[in-house]
This record gives structure tokens, C-alpha cells and sequence, in this order.
């Protein structure tokens, strides 16, 4: 018997192809999927590119999500250009077989770059999640050329922060199409750390260490992976970090593994030290416990910066320039660079003046999320009063939803009156 609620809906439904490849983008896209997956008006097909296979996997699975499609574009030793090449041409295949009335892409992958172009070229239209962020400098390679481009050829573009949104209209970008929504970062924080997920804290990580306070031992969480310092440049940094951690009294470290085999043997450098473990792949909700416990972040990592400073832990940036500059704005985030001696001197000054260290931390709490901090305490969500409004400076963890909303939006707003979705 078909029901009055199943009469209202379509009996052909507008098609959203959801796509990204590597581990990073799995995070923060893995929230948009499942509301989108929840979504009854609307079919959803998901699509990896395959790229960060072993860490891709992991997130995967912590979020429960399979994707439909993979595209298995990885290869041995491949250039951005290989990455492109070989994505465009599996995603338009794609394409032709799905025929998705939107797709959405992530950030500023090459693979998000490749899909979005190739979607614009077939004639469909494109999203661009995360869209907005810029450096104005050219770097880093090839990120802000992805980023870019990827905004130029899409019709929605879902801005996380206020500075997005001011960067797509200073740049022309009709109105109607700019949505601020907040992170999804802060939505992967809010799912993993309000699930069940076991705190599993790596070896030689110790209950207790890197409760955000100025007694005892710190714990540092170290991530480094970004392509501009690849090769000996990233080795003597590493090295400048072992030292400076060696040389402070109270501090140890942990380091995120990457699996990228440049960054693997520049990290040969932290091996034997008794204050520096090395963790990894964790899954996200492992990274995320962990972080909520660790007193700084240090990391070249854009995503470590959002889920850090979301958590109220002052982040000490390894980047000549950033996309993101909220932090910066309040103090709770220092760019030191990537000269390996001043950043490293930039990052003994502040482990060894329980002073600035007091006042990044006292800004990192302004930026963060109530509800979040809550949620890495044990505190359940429900507790408004506890939780506050839960908002931070890169949201409230509800991104996902007005992605959602909007997307319904436009395509509704497209949709002719038999039910076609109108052309470009």
C-alpha cells in the first residue's frame, strides 16, 4: 500500500554526485553525505577517487559510509597533472553513466579541481564545499590554484567563515550563490566525539598527559605532510623539532604517521627519541581524542588547524601563508614559517613562557566550540547548558544541513513543472 507521504514524493528523483578521494576530504565530506543520504527527496551517489587508499579507508569506515563508485585513479609516483588527467577522464565516464543533475566537490584537491571542471565542461552543474578561501600569494602549490578554479566554474559556493564569504564577494561572485554554512569539520568533531567510539589513545600516550593545562607534562601533537617542504627541507624541520621538544622540560609529543613515503623518511628523524611517539593512521575519532587532550598543535595541516582551535588547543602553524586566518586574527594560532631554525625558535618561545602559552590558550577557548569541548569531556550533547550554543569560529557543526538545504533549494528552483531539471 503506498502511503500519503510516499504519493508527495517524485517519482524520479534529482540526482546529487557526491565526490572526493583522499583522507582529508573523507572527513570533512563524510557529514554531507550522511545527510544527504538521509534525505528522501533527493538520490545520492557517492564517488572516491581512491587516492590515500589505506587512510581513506580508515575514515571510511569510522563513519560508516561506502561509497557507490571508485574510481581507483591511484598510481605509483603520479605528478598533479597524472592525478588530473587520470580523474577527469574516469569522471567523465562517470558522468555519462550517472547523469547527476549537481556535483558536489571538497576543498582544494587536484582531484575536487579535476571533478568540478569536468562536471562544468559536460554541462552540469557544480557545488564547491569549503569554497572561499584564499592565500592571494599563489601558494601553496597546487591548493590555491585548485581552490580557485574550482569556485570559477561552480554555482554554489558554501563558504565557512565570514572571510570566505568576503573573499567571493570581493570577487565578484553573485550573491544568491554564496552560502555561508560553517565548517563540516566541525561536523566530523561533533559525530566523532558524540559517538561511541572507544577512546583508543596510541602507544606510549599516557591517560592524562595534554589536558590543556600548564602543569605536568604537555603533550604536542606533530603533523606535517604539505608538498612545498617535501625532501630535506622537511627533515631538518623535524629535526629543529625533536630538539626544541628534547630541550623542554615536561614536554612530549606525539606524531601523526603519514603515509606519503617522502614524509615517512623525514620522520626517520624523530626515531629514538624518548619524548617524540609516533601514532598512525589513526581513525578520526582516535585523532580527535587525542587532540582534545594535547596542550598544542603544530602542524601544517588545515584541517588539524580547524579541529584544534574548534577544540580550544592553540595551534603553532608551519605555513609561510594561510587560507586561514581566523585564528591568527585572535592569537590562538602562531605562523611560524617554514625556515626550520625560526620556526623552531618560535616554538621554544612559547612552550617555555607559561605566559603566551596562557594567552594562545586563553584565545584558543574564544574560537572554539562550547558544545564540542563538552562532547570530548563526556558531556552529552543534549545539555544546552553546559554546551552554550555550541558555535566556534569555524561553526556549530551543523554545516551539513544547510549544504543540504541549499542544495535542495536550487535544484527545486530548476526542476520544471513535468519534473525535468532544466538545462544550464
Amino acid at each position: 500500500m503506498t502511503s500519503e507521504t510516499d504519493m508527495n514524493v517524485p517519482a524520479v528523483l534529482p540526482k546529487v554526485l557526491i565526490c572526493f578521494g583522499t583522507m582529508p576530504e573523507a572527513v570533512k565530506m563524510c557529514p554531507p553525505v550522511l545527510a544527504f543520504r538521509g534525505c528522501r527527496d533527493l538520490e545520492t551517489v557517492v564517488c572516491s577517487t581512491g587516492q590515500h587508499r589505506e587512510m581513506l579507508d580508515c575514515a571510511l569506515r569510522s563513519f560508516g559510509v561506502v561509497p557507490d563508485v571508485d574510481l581507483g585513479v591511484m598510481r605509483e609516483a603520479q605528478t598533479p597533472g597524472d592525478v588530473a588527467a587520470a580523474v577527469s577522464a574516469a569522471f567523465g565516464r562517470l558522468l555519462m553513466s550517472v547523469k547527476p543533475d549537481i556535483v558536489l566537490v571538497h576543498g582544494d584537491t587536484v582531484s575536487a579541481y579535476a571533478c568540478a571542471v569536468r562536471a562544468y565542461l559536460d554541462g552540469i552543474p557544480a557545488a564547491h564545499i569549503e569554497a572561499g578561501l584564499r592565500t592571494y600569494a599563489g601558494v601553496p602549490f597546487p591548493e590555491e590554484f585548485c581552490r580557485r578554479e574550482i569556485d570559477a566554474v561552480s554555482c554554489l559556493h558554501f563558504a565557512p567563515t565570514p572571510a570566505a564569504v568576503s573573499n567571493l564577494r570581493s570577487e565578484g561572485y553573485p550573491e544568491d550563490g554564496i552560502i555561508l554554512t560553517g565548517n563540516t569539520s566541525v561536523d566530523a568533531l561533533r559525530l566523532t566525539l558524540g559517538s561511541t567510539a572507544p577512546n583508543c589513545p596510541p602507544a606510549g600516550v599516557r591517560e592524562g598527559e595534554g589536558d590543556g593545562e600548564w602543569k605536568g607534562e604537555k603533550l604536542i601533537l606533530i603533523s606535517s605532510h604539505r608538498r612545498e617542504i617535501l625532501g630535506g627541507r622537511q627533515r631538518a624541520l623535524f629535526a629543529a623539532l625533536r630538539s626544541v621538544i628534547e630541550s623542554s622540560p615536561g614536554v612530549r609529543a606525539v606524531y601523526l604517521t603519514h603515509l606519503n613515503p617522502e614524509v615517512m623518511a623525514a620522520a626517520e628523524v624523530f626515531r629514538g627519541s624518548g619524548r617524540i611517539t609516533e601514532a598512525g593512521p589513526l581513525t578520526p575519532a582516535e585523532c580527535h581524542r587525542l587532540l582534545s587532550r594535547c596542550s598544542l598543535c603544530v602542524t601544517d595541516s588545515g584541517g588539524l588547524t580547524e579541529e584544534s582551535l574548534t577544540l580550544g588547543v592553540p595551534v603553532v602553524m608551519l605555513r609561510d601563508v594561510t587560507e586561514r586566518p581566523e585564528g591568527l586574527d585572535t592569537g590562538a594560532a602562531l605562523l611560524a614559517g617554514t625556515c626550520p631554525s625560526a620556526a623552531a625558535e618560535k616554538i621554544a618561545e612559547l612552550l617555555r613562557s607559561p605566559a603566551r602559552y596562557e594567552a594562545a590558550r586563553a584565545a584558543a577557548l574564544c574560537c572554539s566550540s562550547p558544545t564540542v569541548r563538552a562532547l570530548a569531556s563526556g558531556v552529552p550533547e543534549g545539555d544546552r547548558e553546559v554546551c552554550g550554543n555550541g558555535a566556534s569560529v569555524y561553526g556549530d557543526g551543523y554545516a551539513s544541513e544547510r549544504i543540504l538545504a541549499a542544495v535542495r533549494e536550487y535544484l527545486g528552483a530548476r526542476r520544471r513543472p513535468d519534473g525535468q531539471i532544466l538545462s544550464l
